[in-house]
């Protein structure tokens, strides 16, 4: 007889928008936070207010420093603050344009346009059209520059149309930086072959993090050394577009902006026709420069001889998996080297790598470290397991088994992997604390055991979100189910640092019923 299955529930595309809203919202409140935090932590620092200095940072007594913030806003800026102000601007402005290039745009075979310029557009035309693309659509860009520039407006006493003066001070600052990322493209795609275009990229998500957690320590904490270089920002960095920009925001009144808009202005025009007249030189012999698809022959492997045998790890499709990682340098940068990065930039940059005692001191936080580590690991790897098979996807339907059995072996694949740097983490706190204690050990195991649910939960969310055989790199997967899973992390994080075991292994319990049903609804 037939086996019949579940009947699979059909989709449901009209509640979508709704989720991405609820999961957005937060994410921006929390970037508005440390923007914010980032301001008052710079003017207590920076202008050495003596109320603050006790407390070491504004929002670590705001209650009690309310009339200072009160009386700090709607006043200038001093010249500290400002050039602190700048600094932040210089590196969310260098994130805008590194981590849209490390997303996976360089490493395409196909480059875009290449068919472009077949269209009956004039170059010069389609070239704006790319750069005014860019500028609108780049949402790590907005992410990062938005809340910034709105809180910058917010304490210059702009009241509430702070967020419209910090949209418009971020898509001028956007506008630059999309030209810059097509300069760069531009000039990479015709001067570099694939293989190379693939190593730097990898270089390229690596080198965004460093300016994005710089700029973001601002806001963490008051003991990083970023705030030493924010005090020693040169007088001639007032006069560069991030400056001006800081000036526009905080001027007392219209006829006091007037000059540095004007200057800002000046310098925008000015960049802007300077980046095309770079882009119609470079490619003033064409859009083709190397093939992007380079053939080589190998050396067939040798048969090994009847009677010996070779040891193998894993099934088949586990070590195609590792095949491919260990061919694809960037998808293995973001998927093993990215979360070391993302921690260790988060404790030095904050400050916070002085104080790894308190690491150890702390069974809660020290299982919540590994278990971040465990889970990034997942959600750059195994939420990336169906939209890394690309064109290839019809070879899962070739393979002796169904694609819910392929898709749990590359589950289990990743959840061993996931599962290496929070066992080195909690060995080597074991080996090097004095005496360990049961609710130390209790932690551990939880921590441990969360990394395979959500290797499910991360495959099953990787199935909802992922469209393999889309051709842009954006369109590819979908970031509402990357914030859902985040916030699902966030949810399991609470759970380790809650006291009570019972509300631990209730958890545990609810999460398991969750990634099964997940994956009951990714296997439909």
């Amino acid at each position: 007889k037939a086996r019949q299955g579940r009947p699979a529930t059909p989709g449901k595309k009209r509640g979508r928008w709704l989720l991405g809203v609820l999961l957005f919202l937060p994410m921006l409140f929390s970037f508005g936070t440390i923007a914010r935090h980032g301001v008052l932590n710079m003017h207590c620092l920076l202008d050495q207010v003596a109320a603050c200095q006790a407390q070491g940072s504004m929002q670590a007594g705001e209650r009690l420093l309310a009339p200072v913030i009160a009386e700090f806003i709607g006043h200038p800026f001093s010249t500290a603050l400002a050039g602190g102000l700048t600094l932040q601007l210089m590196l969310l402005w260098l994130v805008s344009v590194l981590l849209p290039l490390g997303m996976g745009e360089l490493s395409k075979p196909d480059w875009d346009l290449e068919w472009l310029v077949t269209l009956p557009v004039d170059k010069a035309t389609l070239l704006w059209a790319r750069v005014l693309e860019r500028t609108v659509v780049n949402p790590a860009g907005l992410l990062a520059l938005w809340p910034s520039t709105t809180m910058i407006a917010w304490y210059s006493g702009q009241g509430w149309l702070s967020p419209l003066s910090g949209l418009a001070a971020s898509l001028l600052l956007l506008a630059l930086a999309a030209m810059l990322r097509t300069l760069v493209d531009t000039g990479l795609r015709l001067s570099l072959s694939p293989a190379r275009l693939g190593n730097l990229q990898a270089l390229l998500s690596v080198a965004g993090v460093f300016p994005m957690y710089m700029g973001m320590s601002f806001g963490m904490g008051a003991g990083g050394f970023a705030h030493g270089w924010a005090a020693a920002m040169p007088a001639w960095s007032g006069w560069t577009p991030p400056g001006l920009l800081v000036r526009v925001l905080n001027a007392a009144s219209p006829a006091a902006a007037l000059l540095p808009a004007c200057l800002l202005l000046a310098q925008a025009l000015l960049l802007m026709w300077l980046g095309m007249a770079m882009l119609r030189r470079q490619l003033r012999h064409g859009v083709v420069g190397a093939g992007q698809r380079e053939a080589s022959r190998k050396r067939s492997p040798a048969v090994l001889p009847a009677g010996q045998w070779r040891a193998r790890i894993g099934t088949v499709i586990q070590r195609r998996e590792l095949t491919l990682l260990m061919r694809d340098r960037n998808f293995m940068v973001q998927t093993l080297l990215l979360p070391l990065l993302i921690l260790g930039g988060q404790a030095v940059f904050s400050g916070q790598a002085r104080d790894l005692h308190a690491l150890l001191a702390s069974p809660a936080l020290l299982a919540s470290t590994g278990f971040f580590l465990g889970s990034y690991v997942l959600m750059m790897s195994a939420f990336q397991t169906l939209n890394k098979e690309g064109g290839a996807l019809w070879l899962l339907y070739t393979f002796p088994v169904s694609i819910d059995q392929a898709l749990r072996q590359k589950a289990q694949l990743w959840a061993v992997l996931a599962l290496l740097y929070p066992v080195i983490l909690f060995g080597a706190a074991l080996a090097w604390l004095p005496a360990w204690s049961w609710q130390t050990a209790g932690l551990m195991l939880l921590a441990l055991a969360g990394i395979p649910l959500y290797s499910m939960i991360a495959v099953a969310l990787g199935v909802f979100a992922s469209d393999p055989l889309a051709t842009e790199a954006t369109a590819k997967i979908r970031p509402t189910y990357m914030y859902l899973y985040l916030l699902l992390t966030g949810l399991y994080l609470t759970a380790l640092a809650a006291g009570s075991v019972v509300q631990q292994l209730v958890f545990v319990v609810l999460t398991v019923a969750l990634a099964l049903a997940l994956w009951q609804k990714a296997r439909d």
